[in-house]
């Protein structure tokens, strides 16, 4: 997975970098089917917050999750957690969806040969 960082790209420190691309790695095996997806990681600070905001592409969909915290690394997990929440919902349905398709296929056409009086 392609990580792609904006905004104050100096205060993730290396080891909060591998967690968060640790994280990602998990989630993006969830998601990747076909070719390289990316994740875009964009970080700023309002007042006294750090803002974390994660955007992705799936199935095509963009999938976006904020997380905001006083410390940077809760605003992190925050985000992961709401991707992670998002990204199950999502394939469960594209699954549910692909599985009620299969079977209005494979079912053989009801003939209506009502008698008649």
């Amino acid at each position: 997975m392609n990580i792609i960082y904006t905004g104050k790209q100096n205060d993730f420190p290396p080891q909060y970098r591998e967690k968060l691309e640790g994280k990602l790695q998990k989630i993006s095996k969830m998601i990747e089917r076909k070719g390289e997806k990316e994740a875009h990681i964009i970080h700023r600070q309002e007042r006294f917050l750090h803002v974390v905001e994660i955007t992705i592409n799936m199935f095509d969909h963009r999938i976006v999750c904020c997380g905001e915290d006083a410390e940077l690394l809760p605003a992190v997990n925050i985000a992961l957690e709401k991707l992670d929440k998002q990204v199950v919902k999502l394939r469960e349905k594209s699954e549910a969806v692909k599985v009620v398709t299969w079977l209005l296929r494979s079912s053989p056409p009801m003939l209506e040969s009502a008698p008649s009086k």
